[in-house]
This record gives C-alpha cells, sequence and structure tokens, in this order.
C-alpha cells in the first residue's frame, strides 16, 4: 500500500512538471505530500529486506573460524522484528536530514545563480548615457576584476519579423566575452547562447517583449545601409542588462555587416570578479567610475538581500531545525527500540560469561548482533536522501523561490551531505555503545538465576 501510493505520487509530480510562475509559492498538495510517501515506503521496503543481507552474513560467518561474529550475526537472525526498528529509525531519520540538507544547497545555489542571471554577472555598471572609453579601460584596469564585457548602445532600431515592424532598443554585443563573465551560468539563461544558437550565417539576435504572437526565428534590421539578416531567439526574461524599452534586440556585433550602419557606444560593462576579490571595494570602485547618476548592479549584495528576506531566511531556518530535530528523535527513537531486546541481550551476556567468554568477546558479540543492522539503516538512508531530492525537487518550480528566470538545479553539497552522515553514525556508535555497558553491568549468576526462576 505504502509503495503502490509512492509510486503514484511520484508519477503524478513527474508527469505534471513544472506549474507556471504565476502560482507563485502556493502549498501544494501532492509536492508535500511525496516526500513523507517515498520516505516510508523506501522504510518499508528496506526493513523487508534487510532480512536478506543479515543471512547472507550468518551464512558467511559460519563458515569461517572465529565464533564471536557467528554467534552476533546468529543473534541478530533470531531477535524477530524488534531489532529491525533501528533500520527503520536510521532510514527515516537519514533520509529527511539529508532532504533538508538538498533542500538548503539549492536554495543557497539558486539564490546566487538567480542574482548573478539577473545582474549579468557578478557586478555591472550602466551608464546614464554611455561610458567613454576611458571609463571602460578604467573598470579593466581595476583589482579585483578578472574579465570584463561591454554592452554597446546602439539606438532606436527598426526591425522586421513575424509581419510586424517595430523600432525597438537596439544593443551590441560580444558572446565570447560574454561568455567569460557569464560562466557557470546555466545554457538557457545566457546571453551568448541565445547568440549563438541560431542559423549559421546570419546575425545571431537576442529579441524580447517582441508585439508578434507568432513565433520568430528570423527577422530583419531595416538600416539605411545594408538590410541585416538575424538568426533570433526569442527570450521571456531580461538577460541581466539594463534596457530601455519594453521591445529590444541584442545583436552580435562580431558577426554584424559593416555596411549595415548599425554601431554603437558603451552603455554597460559587466564584471567577473577574480577568485577572493573584495566585491564591496570594486563596486565602490565602479561607482567612482561611473559617477552621478551611473548604476551598479551587484549580484552579491542582492544574493545577501534575498537571504534576509524573511521567506528564504525561514525557509532555512526550518531546514536547520528539521535536521537537529531529526538528529534527536533518531537518538531517542534508536535508544528506544534498542531497549526492546535488552532482556535477551543481558541473558546472552549473561551465558557467554559464563561459559568462558571475556568481556571483550562478549562486547564483540553485541557489537556484531548491532553493527550489521545499524550500517545497513544509514547505507539505505543515505541512498534514499540522495535521490528524494532529485524526485521531489526537480518538478517543483523555484524560480518564485530564487527570484531566478530559469529553474535552479537541484544540488547536493558534498561537506553537508557527508557531515550529516558523520553525524548519524556518531548518534548509532553511541546508542550502541549505550547498549553494550547496560548490558555488561548486570551480574551473570543473577541473571541467570533470575532466567531460571522464571
Amino acid at each position: 500500500m505504502a509503495v503502490g501510493l509512492a509510486v503514484l505520487s511520484v508519477v503524478l509530480v513527474s508527469r505534471r512538471g513544472l506549474s507556471s510562475m504565476g502560482a507563485g509559492l502556493a502549498v501544494d498538495p501532492l509536492a508535500a505530500l511525496t516526500p513523507v510517501l517515498v520516505a516510508i515506503a523506501a522504510c518499508v521496503l528496506v526493513v523487508r529486506l534487510t532480512r536478506l543481507p543479515l543471512d547472507g552474513l550468518a551464512r558467511g560467518l559460519h563458515r569461517g573460524r572465529g565464533a564471536v561474529a557467528f554467534v552476533g550475526a546468529s543473534g541478530t537472525r533470531g531477535a524477530g522484528s524488534g531489532v529491525l526498528w533501528p533500520v527503520f529509525t536510521l532510514v527515516a531519520g537519514v533520509s529527511i536530514a539529508l532532504f533538508s540538507v538538498s533542500m538548503l544547497a539549492t536554495s543557497t545555489a539558486g539564490l546566487a545563480e538567480g542574482a548573478r542571471i539577473r545582474v549579468g554577472s557578478d557586478l555591472s555598471l550602466t551608464a546614464p548615457a554611455t561610458l567613454s572609453r576611458a571609463q571602460v579601460d578604467a573598470v579593466k584596469r581595476l583589482d579585483g576584476v578578472e574579465r570584463t564585457a561591454t554592452v554597446d548602445w546602439a539606438g532606436g532600431v527598426r526591425l522586421f519579423a513575424g509581419g510586424v515592424t517595430s523600432d525597438v532598443s537596439g544593443y551590441l554585443v560580444d558572446p565570447r566575452e560574454l561568455d567569460a563573465v557569464q560562466s557557470g551560468l546555466p545554457a538557457d539563461a545566457r546571453l551568448s547562447a541565445a547568440l549563438t544558437g541560431g542559423i549559421t550565417g546570419r546575425t545571431g539576435a537576442a529579441l524580447g517583449g517582441w508585439a508578434s504572437q507568432l513565433p520568430i526565428t528570423s527577422a530583419l534590421v531595416v538600416t539605411g545601409g545594408t538590410n541585416v539578416h538575424l538568426a533570433v531567439t526569442e527570450l521571456d526574461h531580461l538577460p541581466g542588462v539594463y534596457v530601455r524599452d519594453g521591445e529590444w534586440v541584442f545583436l552580435d556585433r562580431t558577426t554584424l555587416p559593416a555596411t549595415s550602419g548599425v554601431t554603437g557606444e558603451p552603455q554597460t560593462v559587466l564584471v567577473k570578479l577574480a577568485p577572493g576579490a573584495d566585491a564591496a571595494h570594486v563596486h565602490a570602485e565602479l561607482q567612482r567610475i561611473g559617477g552621478s547618476g551611473a548604476q551598479v548592479g551587484d549580484a552579491i549584495a542582492e544574493r545577501d538581500s534575498l537571504r534576509d528576506a524573511p521567506l528564504v531566511s525561514g525557509t532555512e531556518q526550518v531546514a536547520l531545525l528539521s535536521i537537529a530535530l531529526t538528529v534527536l528523535l533518531c537518538i531517542a527513537a534508536l535508544l528506544l527500540t534498542l531497549v526492546l531486546n535488552t532482556s535477551a541481550r543481558i541473558r546472552l551476556v549473561a551465558t557467554l560469561r559464563t561459559i568462558g567468554y571475556s568481556s571483550r568477546q562478549t562486547a564483540g558479540v553485541l557489537a556484531w548482533e548491532l553493527g550489521p543492522v545499524l550500517v545497513i539503516g544509514l547505507a539505505a538512508g543515505a541512498v534514499v536522501g540522495l535521490l528524494l531530492p532529485a524526485v521531489v525537487l526537480d518538478p517543483l518550480d523555484l524560480r518564485g523561490f530564487t527570484g531566478s528566470p530559469v529553474q535552479p538545479p537541484v544540488v547536493q553539497d558534498p561537506l553537508l551531505v557527508t557531515a550529516a552522515l558523520a553525524g548519524f553514525a556518531v548518534v548509532a556508535a553511541v546508542a550502541t555503545v549505550v547498549v553494550l555497558a547496560g548490558a555488561r553491568r548486570r551480574s551473570p549468576a543473577t541473571v541467570l538465576r533470575n532466567a531460571g526462576g522464571e
């Protein structure tokens, strides 16, 4: 039943795909229930299948020379369903914690990526009219600036496409320069990809706000010189550069015919920071170079501002709280479930010590009894926790959350994942030590005498 519901929810979420951005961040019952159903189904399957590796381990140890490992593994096989509850606890706890870790990493990376897309790079300088060549060169010479890309303002450009003629704001750019400052951004958010993905032999163009309802793949720039045939990519978002009008076109100046008569003057400089550069210092220098009325775009400041917003900061705090609560609940649940077999474990230790087992050997028996169960629980929880974000977060529309025009990818932070798994491993080890100490503290004679009286 649980497995069937989980499969059905995953299929429905996958088939539905991204919801529209207009839907906002309204609560989606299907999206909210899917991770819970998947986690429950995984727990059920793991608990049912755990017997198989445990039986195989016991049979393999039976053929070995040592009795300690065989006795411990055999004790696990005969302990009934109670010993499998730690597996259920660890699978649920680890999977939920890793899902929360992925949510944190995805939101952090998505906010940073969305800010860079809106600005066009790490930083940008846009003049109220145009920039002089001296100003552009001054930006390139700044400490902390690794690469720059210049956007030229070409004024009004008459464009004919889809049966419609309109005067639009024209901009000239070099796709290679853009690639250098926009490295790391997804292809569908890079202006350079839109300019170079059209018809070979034509001037690349990225068009936005066009009035025609027809899909546009080619257009004609009507000039006083040679008309220019364009290979057009329509964009449904601003490409991270300040535009003057509702309709605009970016042209690849490297393939623009010289006879077209379309020229421009620098208006915006996109800046990629060098590793370790002081973004605040470069921001201040850009403002100084641009002078009064200049606009400085700052992706780092935008990202920090978004992270301070109540929605984003609250979501991150909830994710951190869920990780902490999961660890605490896992500790309590492990201790409670391991207590289920306390009486049998104490009798086993008393028997082994009576027949001559040393304290070290009895500890080894108990470690072999609990160790494989906890390892299986951790491993299965890790697998579920790493797969769950791709199943649940991929179909959700996170653009409204990150402020990005494109869907951010699901991110797994190796350091956070490792830290979470290490934390649960420590929890499992502590719970095991507590159980071992409790089982070894009782007097063997007293335990056996009480067992005989029963």
